[in-house]
């Protein structure tokens, strides 16, 4: 295992940098404004305005469908349905943007589906004495975000974090 070079490869919004103690995660540009906007340092935010715009799915749908709007009541409480789905999966998700290695517990890679879905990495660590996750997005195909899984594939096995591949 080389825990002795450091590696960087580009994210969805800025670069993830893997030392030998720890993956780090920043954020560049317009997105690192917006992002600490929105978390802050937790995802309790998110959270929370995931659970409005539920609680408003859920409202005008019912009020839709009691109005005998069935398309739109029913398109409504779908959009609900979806809402209510992120917000029960991210419940343990983490905006960690320092991730200590003895914390990481282990590393999935997904590859990318081009153009369809974009190839990512979730990390599972302990956090606070619970198990968390934390995604690293990789950029875009249009990004050319195809171009670096294959580099950040590489960084997270020959640092010994990755030892299989998904």
């Amino acid at each position: 295992m080389n825990e002795v070079a450091e590696h960087s490869f580009r994210t969805r919004a800025g670069i993830c940098t893997i030392t030998p103690e720890r993956i780090i995660l920043e954020r560049h540009g317009i997105r690192r404004a917006v992002s600490n906007l929105i978390y802050g340092n937790t995802i309790h935010r998110a959270i929370i305005i995931y659970g409005l715009i539920t609680a408003a799915a859920f409202g005008f749908g019912a009020w839709a469908l009691a109005r005998e709007s069935y398309i739109a009541g029913g398109l409504l409480c779908f959009v609900g349905l979806c809402f209510l789905r992120n917000l029960i999966i991210c419940r343990n998700t983490s905006v960690a943007t320092v991730i200590e290695r003895p914390t990481i517990q282990s590393i999935e890679a997904h590859k990318p589906h081009p153009p369809f879905i974009r190839g990512y990495f979730t990390v599972w660590f302990l956090e606070k004495g619970k198990n968390h996750r934390r995604f690293i997005m990789l950029p875009s195909v249009m990004s050319n975000g195809s171009k670096e899984y294959p580099k950040a594939l590489l960084a997270l096995q020959e640092t010994g974090l990755l030892s299989k591949t998904g």
